[in-house]
């Protein structure tokens, strides 16, 4: 992998997770990105929590919430009425925001249900 790309990964990452309990991991980043030791970057990188883990790993605290059910048909596909997404998404989203709290990993899905929310309204 190049430089450029690695440069872009760990930016992106401190980006993402720069305000949140992974300052170990970023550091260790800087630190292989500075040393240009592109195994030990991309083995820490591998570290950091996916926005796709995140979501799952909410949903799955949300499983006795009335906002699960729409969330559940809004991942697998089904058929949902534009209100009733609108409802789930937004739900979502103050689920995000409480429990940003506890996890401050949660706040890089925040722009992710925002932009969601905006193609619905658009």
């Amino acid at each position: 992998m190049d430089a450029d790309r690695i440069s872009i990964r760990l930016l992106s990452a401190i980006k993402k997770f720069g305000n949140t309990r992974h300052y170990k991991v970023l550091s260790a980043m800087s630190e292989a990105y500075i040393k240009g030791d592109t195994v030990e970057f991309n083995k820490v990188y591998a570290t950091l929590p996916s926005e796709k883990e995140l979501l799952e790993r909410l949903i799955k605290k949300l499983k006795n919430k009335s906002t699960y059910t729409g969330l559940k048909k809004i991942l697998e596909g089904k058929d949902l009425t534009l209100e009733q997404q609108k409802i789930a998404l937004s739900s979502l989203f103050t689920h995000i925001v409480i429990e940003e709290k506890d996890n401050p990993d949660y706040v890089i899905l925040e722009k992710i249900i925002l932009n969601k929310l905006e193609e619905l309204v658009l």
